[in-house]
């Protein structure tokens, strides 16, 4: 296994395990769509993990996913646009955010998905229902 299939394997997982082993708060939204939750996946600079957990997530009907990082850097990573692609994921046009963006919103979940961000957590002070972390 190389490393993209690693990562690819990796982030497939965390995805799994959000969507099988977590019960989601069910409501409706504005639209009247059914919804399963609105996650943000927060990491220190949202252009590698976060960023593909995201993709991931917004494949699904039933979620709402968003991504942030607590020191947003410059761009997204080219390794995880490609990693994504392989998996006909495009996130090319993603682009780095600040948690700052995210704390008037409201959130089922906000899952790190790095010890850095984990540690500095503490900085959303935004409405979450269920904070996580996943190592990664």
């Amino acid at each position: 296994m190389n490393f993209i299939q690693f990562c690819q394997a990796q982030l497939l997982w965390l995805i799994i395990g959000i969507l099988t082993k977590t019960t989601y708060h069910h409501f409706e939204n504005d639209s009247g769509r059914n919804k399963y939750g609105k996650v943000l996946f927060l990491c220190t600079g949202n252009s590698c993990r976060s960023q593909m957990a995201e993709g991931f997530l917004q494949q699904f009907d039933d979620h709402e996913a968003f991504s942030a990082g607590t020191k947003p850097g410059a761009a997204v990573h080219p390794k995880a646009i490609v990693v994504m692609q392989e998996v006909c994921i495009d996130i090319s046009a993603n682009k780095p955010k600040s948690v700052e963006q995210f704390l008037k919103e409201e959130f089922d979940y906000v899952i790190t998905v790095c010890d850095s961000a984990l540690k500095n957590c503490p900085i959303f002070k935004g409405k979450v229902k269920k904070l996580l972390h996943i190592k990664l």
